[in-house]
């Protein structure tokens, strides 16, 4: 059985200058979020295990091996 793992990291945040009025409801969304710093290659590694210990898990529960 393939199993496979995908993360994508995605951070998305606003900072405006000027009239706030002229802002859509989703661009003040955005301004309740700041910038992150890019995860870690162990960040990611121990992530992307965790993702596919989880996945194999349902695998074997779903069927009998």
């Amino acid at each position: 059985m393939p199993i496979a793992s995908v993360f994508v990291f995605e951070n998305v945040f606003a900072r405006y200058t000027g009239d706030k009025r002229a802002l859509t409801t989703q661009d003040k969304r955005f301004l309740q979020y700041n910038f992150i710093d890019f995860p870690s290659n162990e960040q990611m590694v121990y992530d992307t295990g965790e993702d596919l210990k989880s996945r194999l898990k349902e695998i074997i529960k779903n069927n009998d091996l």
